[in-house]
């Protein structure tokens, strides 16, 4: 499923408009009872940084393991990792989680 966009026109319109070379930022969204599997990006070239904007539960139901380090998404808060690092998601709630992330 698409993340609809058109709900949060104005964060869209300043993910499109930051002049930074090589970005990549965005919506990302997980259904419930899913997840990443773990890998890993295979270059140095980025650091993750994720804001949760609607996470289920009580901070305990949707994570990021980033090598031997488990994280909980909280809403309003922001994770950075590196990506050369293998890393996987679960949500483990009965809802979708949503974040805004940007690699640079």
């Amino acid at each position: 499923m698409c993340f609809p966009y058109h709900l949060c026109p104005i964060t869209t319109q300043i993910l499109e408009s930051v002049p930074i070379a090589g970005r990549i930022a965005g919506f990302n969204r997980q259904e419930p009872q899913s997840g990443i599997p773990l890998h890993s990006d295979g270059n140095n070239m980025w650091l993750t940084c994720q804001m949760g904007l609607k996470i289920p539960g009580d901070g305990d139901k949707a994570s990021i393991r980033v090598g031997p380090t488990t994280k909980f998404w909280k809403e309003r808060e922001c994770l950075l990792y590196d990506t050369t690092y293998e890393h996987e998601t679960v949500n483990r709630s009965g809802w979708c989680c949503t974040w805004i992330f940007s690699m640079c």
